[in-house]
């Protein structure tokens, strides 16, 4: 049987801190690019890629999204098979919202999943016209 409380007890204060200090400004460089995104695809896009010029600005705000509750919560994620547990290790680590973002977090992560499998079902659709 797996213990995940002597897991986390195991975890150190530096691989904590490692994680946050590399965590944080990839979730940063995360939300300017998504939004870089969105403005290339909203101002720079030809009239011909009109339906999938949604779907792109959809999937952008989704990983907008997520990488905005991924700056603010840093989850720290522990996987074992068939289970796994977040905990926020950000801003709100000690609030007691920490763990709906964690929630909200694994729905979208979901979400931006399952609008990567509809952008390449869109492709291969138009491909096969």
């Amino acid at each position: 049987m797996f213990n995940l409380s002597a897991l986390v007890i195991r975890m150190t204060m530096t691989e904590d801190r490692l994680f946050a200090t590399i965590a944080q400004p990839i979730s940063v460089m995360n939300i300017l690019l998504n939004i870089l995104l969105i403005v290339v695809i909203r101002l720079k896009s030809g009239k011909e890629m009109s339906a999938y010029k949604h779907i792109l600005t959809l999937q952008t705000l989704l990983s907008l999204g997520f990488a905005s509750l991924q700056a603010v919560s840093l989850p720290y994620w522990i996987s074992v098979p068939g289970a796994f547990v977040l905990m926020p290790t950000g801003i709100l680590r000690d609030t007691p919202y920490g763990a709906w973002v964690c929630y909200v977090l694994c729905g979208l992560c979901g979400e931006v999943n399952v609008m990567l499998a509809t952008t390449f079902l869109f492709n291969y659709i138009n491909m096969c016209k």
